[in-house]
């Protein structure tokens, strides 16, 4: 299963009226060159879709030309896609997901439905499996620091810990480890009962972390432990650890099965080494399953687990009726700015996106 960074546009970014979502077949693929633009077709499998994003006024919104331009510091044009939440509900057929990996068990949903019809490879897929709500248990302050508070984290081991505007891995913020004088084990966890998301007995999950390490020679690591109803530690914990380098982020994750008692998570972030230097922890999650994306929980969707994995290289395809969908998109075009109406109201200018699929290996 990949492990990656999902980014997702905002849904305080409410769209307006006058926004496009229309279907396409085959694709239109528009590339710049000195003589003009070159204009060619790429046929595809499946009916995707293209959007012409307008966004509603709001009053004084210097957050939400933040949070935009947060987003397309981390995307680019025509770069590396992202999710958008579409607001019109209506039934949804065959809507395209993942590539099968082999061994994994989750997956992205792409529609917001606790029931779904479930397609892989083309065929309906009638083998046990499970729908969970979303794709992160933590909440936006325990995985990113974000709104400039880290509630629901506590420091682990001797340091302070503080959420900062940047560097930001994802969103607008990250979470600051100060080490109280040299010391190893520092970092930070959900120890508290209240701060620790609720697992079922007898499930997988996945724990992980980005870090963004000041020296070379850092080792982090990132690691889960069950506990029961009463908060006694259940089972062994389990982790992944790796050297990172020096201003490049670090991402790690590790999966493994709770006992029939466990009943909470705690996850744990932190550098192994010995150093009194600072440095940043961003993106952590807690995920049903063994799935190695990461979302920011506000902008988390759903996820299917199968009972057993599915055959390799098999594309997922989904159905369900009255519901959202979540749709991965590249930005095509960007007119980003804030555009003056009435006095004192702003409005975000338009996008234009081009949903893509998941390619083998991604």
């Amino acid at each position: 299963m990949a492990t990656s960074i999902e980014h997702a546009l905002p849904t305080d970014l409410v769209m307006q009226d006058g926004s496009l979502f229309g279907l396409f077949r085959p694709g239109n693929v528009v590339t710049a060159y000195e003589t003009g633009n070159y204009r060619s077709r790429s046929y595809f499998e499946y009916n995707l879709q293209q959007y012409g994003l307008r966004f509603t006024p709001n009053r004084y919104s210097d957050d939400a030309v933040e949070q935009m331009t947060a987003l397309l510091d981390k995307v680019a044009t025509n770069a590396s896609p992202f999710w958008i939440l579409e607001p019109v509900s209506r039934a949804h057929t065959g809507v395209i997901g993942e590539l099968t990996v082999s061994g994994a068990t989750t997956y992205v949903l792409p529609l917001d439905a606790s029931t779904v019809y479930v397609l892989v490879g083309g065929i309906p897929d009638h083998t046990t499996k499970t729908i969970h709500a979303a794709a992160n248990l933590l909440t936006d302050a325990q995985a990113n620091g974000e709104g400039g508070v880290t509630t629901g984290l506590d420091a682990y081991g001797s340091c302070a810990i503080s959420s900062v505007r940047w560097p930001a891995l994802s969103g607008r913020s990250s979470i600051l480890v100060d080490p109280t004088g040299t010391v190893a084990n520092a970092g930070v966890n959900t120890n508290d009962a209240s701060d620790r998301p609720t697992v079922s007995p007898s499930k997988k999950y996945t724990v992980q972390a980005s870090f963004l390490p000041t020296n070379g020679t850092d080792t982090f690591k990132v690691e889960g432990q069950y506990r029961t109803a009463a908060g006694a530690t259940t089972g062994t914990a389990f982790s992944s650890s790796s050297t990172g380098t020096a201003g490049a982020w670090l991402h790690l994750r590790a999966s493994a099965t709770g006992a029939a008692d466990a009943a909470t998570l705690e996850i744990r972030a932190y550098r192994t080494t010995s150093s009194a230097t600072n440095y940043h922890v961003a993106c952590l999650g807690v995920a049903p399953g063994d799935c190695g994306r990461w979302f920011l929980p506000s902008l988390a969707p759903r996820l299917v687990e199968f009972g057993t994995a599915p055959t390799a290289e098999q594309r997922l395809s989904f159905a369900a009726a009255s519901c959202q969908r979540w749709a991965r998109v590249v930005m095509t075009e960007n007119h980003h700015g804030a555009t003056m109406e009435l006095l004192g109201d702003s409005t975000q200018s338009a996008l234009s996106l081009s949903e893509v699929v998941f390619k083998r290996g991604e």
